[in-house]
């Protein structure tokens, strides 16, 4: 899970991820929180493309918010 400041933040970030085949879901207590889904065991590969696609997601979310 990662926790993000707000929620438009966390909005396009989730929206970045999920363009870039990442499966995301918030949580019943807090839509600031970005959860990955399926929770299974994954290996290290997958754990380094997800952080990838991830810092690609942030970058656009950087550009698109203008933050």
């Amino acid at each position: 899970m990662v926790q993000v400041l707000c929620l438009q933040l966390s909005y396009e970030t989730a929206k970045g991820l999920f363009a870039r085949l990442v499966m995301t879901a918030g949580t019943l207590v807090n839509a600031k929180t970005i959860r990955f889904e399926p929770t299974a065991v994954i290996s290290e590969q997958d754990i380094k493309d997800v952080i990838s696609r991830m810092d690609e997601a942030l970058a656009d979310t950087k550009k698109e918010l203008n933050v």
